[in-house]
């Protein structure tokens, strides 16, 4: 029943929760109330009498998955209004399950057949449930608190699930996961390092990178001024020399002004070339410090994911440490 209540609970959660963290808020018991009704009476205490013999033909299929699956669904079928009683409405609501289910036996029994509870999933929550509490053992998990039954408790005390696995035992895979924690912690720190060095030179090529986009506006400006300036005197040539054309050929004055500019021209175009030139260098300066900054954050990446992999892998060997152990039927089960 204590294993019952366990499933019910996960699988409430899972697919109802919403509805879950309302009751629960409650802090009222809400699914161990409903799993223990369900599973002591096999909904015989939850449903009317004309439902039983239907139910009863499907928790003989099905097991003690049927009893879940039909509490979910009823609960499934009336969440939406469930989701909007106060306390005491859902106290009241909780006391007349049997007058309130609607439907027929087949349409519930087809609903809770749908719901894709099954056997294989109730076992592998029976396992994750040993899983917990071992995990509990090794963590020295006592939790108290005022907060509510469900985030205050452990599954261990909240069930009084027993569990056999000896101290000797408890202690010495608590030596292996420290042992394991050195090992990761000294693996993920070089990694850190490295992520840290690499993070340094990635802000340092930034920084250099907006110095240098800085420095190319600057050029960029710098050369559409010139062009300015160059089509200026481009077209005050332009006027002089027709003027020349139509009869001031012989004028002095209109010939040394055209002169001037010509020269003005020629330093213009100059400067226009070197100012190309500088705007060139550095826009090649920006595109290399750009490359640079690509390969560094690639770098920085497949460190992280270095130190993901370090992480999990971790993880995933006291997750193998813990079910082995947990599965282990010498272990015992629970009650």
């Amino acid at each position: 029943m204590k294993v019952l209540m366990y499933q019910f609970d996960s699988i409430f959660t899972t697919l109802l929760p919403n509805l879950a963290i309302h009751v629960e808020s409650m802090d009222m018991g809400f699914s161990s109330v409903t799993a223990s009704q369900m599973g002591m009476t096999l909904h015989a205490y939850s449903a009317p009498v004309r439902f039983i013999p239907a139910y009863l033909d499907y928790i003989t299929c099905s097991g003690m998955a049927g009893v879940v699956a039909l509490g979910i669904e009823r609960l499934k079928l009336e969440s939406s209004q469930v989701q909007n009683y106060t306390m005491e409405e859902v106290g009241k609501y909780l006391r007349g399950f049997r007058e309130n289910l609607k439907g027929t036996p087949e349409e519930r029994v087809r609903g809770a057949h749908g719901m894709g509870i099954c056997r294989r999933g109730m076992e592998e929550l029976e396992g994750r449930l040993r899983e917990v509490i071992f995990k509990e053992q090794l963590e020295g998990n006592h939790s108290s608190g005022s907060v509510g039954r469900f985030k205050s408790e452990s599954w261990k005390d909240r069930c009084g699930v027993t569990w056999s696995v000896s101290p000797t035992e408890v202690e010495t895979v608590r030596n292996l996961f420290r042992t394991m924690d050195t090992e990761v912690g000294s693996d993920s720190q070089v990694l850190r390092d490295k992520i840290t060095k690499v993070s340094k030179v990635i802000n340092k090529l930034h920084e250099d990178i907006c110095k240098a986009k800085l420095e190319m506006m600057g050029k960029v400006e710098l050369v559409d001024s010139l062009q300015l300036q160059k089509f200026s005197l481009q077209r005050a040539v332009a006027g002089l020399c027709e003027r020349a054309g139509v009869g001031g050929g012989k004028d002095k004055s209109l010939l040394d002004s055209l002169a001037g500019i010509q020269r003005k021209a020629g330093f213009i175009e100059t400067k226009l070339t070197q100012a190309a030139e500088g705007r060139d260098k550095v826009f090649m300066k920006v595109n290399e410090l750009t490359v640079e900054y690509e390969e560094m954050v690639e770098v920085k990446e497949g460190y992280c994911r270095a130190l993901q992999e370090v992480c999990e892998r971790y993880e995933r060997k006291r997750e193998e440490v813990v079910g082995k152990i947990a599965r282990t039927e010498s272990n015992g089960s629970a009650a």
